[in-house]
């Protein structure tokens, strides 16, 4: 089985941190199959996260005056798994300068590295999770010594165009040396394709002659979970950050639009429709910048006593909410994959979600309702089927499919296939 490094280019600070949890989530689906696997992971605070940065050099100071072993606290808390994971903390100290910046960072990603192998060996193959940061690292690691890397891409930046000049022809430095390329959905593959000018013509191995589209996998948590009805009445769901680009301003417009509140020029057969569902709630669980203006809104439109707003939740937590709604709704803008919507299908949830990239790959014929990017009116309708229909989808189907697809055991025999290919 081979040797794996796990390059993620982000991954959580501590305990509650939930970021980069899935890369971790793979790393142990990994292992359990046989890999012997690790996480290298230099995070680099910017200029305005100074207090972040002071807070996390001072837990890096206890964890050493505690004795714990070096790749389960380097730095800041922790870690949530088995998997051995070497992380620091450091700041980009020069916003206008992105060469000095990166090469910063790969100092201190080769100083990882070199910790990493020398309590652990050399790895066979470097996964790098998303080129954002753990690119330029991958690539000063295969220059050094020689160790091939694969890229998963997950980051939206490509879609959303705006990256410098300087930046695409780095992307493209780090795409060209990699022995194979993944991205998270086709919508992504053809993305990166589209900004980066295409694999085909950066050379390397056969493997790597285009962007082959690979899925996130699904824990098990979420397939082994009892299937549930949930609880009385009916209940939506999103799991979201509260930031412009997920849309949940355009969710809240729309449940009202659907069930209930102050909406001008509603007739009288609306108004009857909403006391006949005036059970319906919609529960959204996440934080962010957004949270003090969604909770306004939902007040402004008469439904605020029928949204709940849970604040950040466990990935347990996650589970949880799964089991008590009816149905899950994904209002982004963009998404590279939609993690949250498998998850959804895993716990035989269906679900409503915006054509925004990664839910077209995911959601299929009988598993729930795709709607146009920030149409109030089309997710309300849709939104209002689902209430009334949800009861017809089935959800040992749902989870079967999901399990055929997003499974550890059907992503993991893909990589490993990889991995073996690119090692030869």
């Amino acid at each position: 089985m081979p040797r794996v490094l796990i390059l993620p280019s982000w991954y959580g600070l501590d305990e509650g941190d939930l970021q980069g949890v899935l890369f971790e989530e793979q790393a142990r689906a990994l292992a359990e199959r046989g890999a012997k696997v690790g996480i290298v992971y230099p995070h680099m605070f910017k200029l305005t996260e100074w207090r972040a940065w002071l807070a996390a050099r001072r837990a890096s100071g206890a964890a050493r005056q505690s004795g714990a072993e070096p790749e389960r606290m380097e730095g800041t808390g922790r870690v949530r798994s088995a998997v051995p994971v070497l992380r620091s903390v450091g700041m980009s100290w020069f916003p206008m300068f992105p060469r000095l910046n990166r090469w910063i960072l790969v100092r201190r990603g080769m100083h990882l590295f070199r910790k990493y192998v020398d309590a652990h060996g050399m790895p066979d193959v470097v996964h790098v999770q998303a080129m954002y940061r753990a690119g330029a690292v991958a690539l000063a690691v295969k220059r050094r010594y020689g160790v091939p890397y694969v890229i998963t891409e997950h980051h939206s930046m490509y879609a959303l165009r705006g990256l410098r000049r300087v930046d695409v022809r780095h992307y493209a430095r780090v795409a060209a040396g990699a022995a194979a390329r993944m991205a998270v959905s086709p919508a992504l593959c053809r993305q990166l394709e589209s900004v980066l000018g295409g694999a085909g013509g950066w050379g390397g191995s056969a493997s790597a002659a285009a962007w082959m589209p690979i899925p996130n996998s699904v824990s098990e948590r979420f397939l082994k979970h009892p299937l549930e009805e949930g609880g009385g009445g009916f209940e939506f769901l999103c799991v979201s950050h509260l930031q412009e680009k997920k849309g949940v301003d355009v969710l809240i417009r729309a449940f009202a639009r659907a069930f209930g509140g102050r909406v001008e020029g509603a007739d009288s057969a609306e108004e009857a429709d909403r006391a006949e569902e005036e059970k319906t709630m919609l529960t959204i669980a996440g934080d962010g910048p957004l949270r003090g203006r969604l909770e306004g809104l939902a007040a402004e439109l008469g439904v605020a006593e029928r949204i709940r707003f849970v604040g950040r939740i466990s990935r347990e937590g996650v589970v949880r909410a799964m089991a008590a709604c009816q149905a899950y709704v994904l209002p982004s803008t963009y998404e590279t994959f939609g993690m949250v919507v498998v998850e959804a299908l895993a716990m035989g949830r269906p679900v409503v979600a915006t054509a925004c990239g990664g839910p077209e790959w995911i959601v299929g014929p009988g598993e729930g309702v795709l709607v146009p990017v920030g149409d109030v009116e089309a997710m309300a309708g849709a939104l209002v089927a689902m209430r009334r229909g949800a009861a017809l989808f089935d959800a040992h189907a749902l989870r079967a499919g999901c399990r055929a697809r997003f499974s550890d055991d059907v992503v993991a025999a893909r990589l490993f296939s990889i991995y073996r290919e690119v090692t030869r």
